[in-house]
């Protein structure tokens, strides 16, 4: 939506747009010497009514939203995104984990060798632990 230089506008503008019921995005730009910042406002409809705000501090907000409700339900923060990645990966480790340990009772019922009885047996009961441990680390961290 716009680039400033100065930081305290940025914060000023993006408390103001906030207050309005505007939800914004800031980004710092820049490297060494040159630092920028852009705002962002994050609802397409309501761009027109934030820069009317931005140049008039009056101006009415025609869709404000509940900015406390937004953030909690619409925008998802970095760490809670890269937590549901990590349950869903854990989600699929169970599902084939699961899948390979029934393959493998299928394969140790229907080819019952006596050479293979004392290896297939304790992985078998491994991967079922091991998707138990799963499932129980899943259920307690969401």
């Amino acid at each position: 939506m716009t680039k400033v230089y100065d930081r305290d506008l940025l914060n000023h503008s993006a408390r103001l747009l906030e207050n309005a019921g505007i939800p914004v995005f800031c980004k710092t730009y820049g490297g060494l010497v040159t630092i920028y910042y852009s705002l962002f406002v994050l609802i397409d409809d309501q761009l027109e009514d934030a820069i009317k705000l931005l140049k008039d501090p009056n101006h009415v907000v025609s869709n404000p939203v509940d900015i406390d409700e937004f953030y909690r339900t619409a925008w998802m923060p970095e760490e809670q995104f890269f937590k549901k990645m990590l349950d869903m990966l854990l989600s699929v480790i169970a599902v084939l984990i699961c899948g390979f340990t029934l393959l493998l009772i299928i394969y140790y019922n229907t080819h019952f060798f006596k050479e293979m009885q004392y290896m297939l047996l304790p992985v078998i009961k491994i991967l079922i632990g091991f998707t138990l441990l799963l499932i129980i680390y899943r259920n307690i961290h969401s």
